[in-house]
C-alpha cells in the first residue's frame, strides 16, 4: 500500500536533527543508515517487525541501537508519529466503507454478473458517535446518590 501523508512531528526540530543525532552516536555508518531507516519506517505508521525481517535484524540489534538516550526519544517521536498515521488510515476506511460503501461482486455459476454498493451499519454508527457525541452517544449512565460502604469481614477473602 502506497501511502503519502504529510506528517507533522511533536519535536519537528529532534525530527529534523536525526541524521546528525544518529550519525553521532557512534553506531558505525551501516547502522546508523538501518537506524534510519527504521525511524522512517515507523514514522509512516508501518510495523517494526516487517521492517526487522526485511533487513535481517532481531529485537536486540534494535534495542542495542536504541537503549542510546537520544536514540530512543528519536524512536517514541517516530512511533507517535506512526500511530497518527495508523489512525489516519483506519478513519479513511471506516469513512470509506461506513459512507461511500464498497463494491461486492454479484456470482451467478462462478461469473460475476454484477456488482452492488454494501455499506457497514456498524462504521457508520462509529462514525457518528465519535464526530457528534452530543446526539448520538449511549446514553447508559449510572448515578448514585447516598452513602458507600465497603466492609471488611474476617475470614472471608
Amino acid at each position: 500500500m502506497n501511502t503519502e501523508i504529510d506528517v507533522v512531528h511533536p519535536d519537528v526540530s529532534l525530527w529534523d536533527s536525526r541524521e546528525e543525532i544518529v550519525h553521532g552516536n557512534n553506531i558505525g555508518t551501516a547502522n546508523a543508515r538501518l537506524v534510519l531507516a527504521y525511524l522512517e519506517h515507523i514514522a509512516l505508521g508501518k510495523r517494526t517487525n516487517s521492517f526487522l525481517t526485511e533487513h535481517s535484524l532481531t529485537w536486540l540489534d534494535l534495542n542495542r541501537w536504541l537503549s542510546k538516550a537520544e536514540l530512543y526519544e528519536l524512536s517514541q517521536v517516530a512511533l507517535r508519529t506512526g500511530n497518527r498515521v495508523r489512525l489516519k488510515l483506519a478513519e479513511d476506511e471506516l469513512l470509506r466503507r461506513g459512507v461511500e460503501g464498497i463494491d461486492k461482486n454479484i456470482y451467478h455459476q462462478g461469473e460475476v454478473v454484477d456488482t452492488v454498493k454494501e455499506y457497514s451499519d456498524p462504521l457508520l454508527v462509529m462514525l457518528l458517535k465519535a464526530e457528534n457525541p452530543d446526539k448520538y452517544a449511549d446514553r447508559s449512565k449510572v448515578e448514585h446518590q447516598g452513602v458507600v460502604l465497603n466492609l471488611q469481614v474476617e475470614g472471608v477473602r
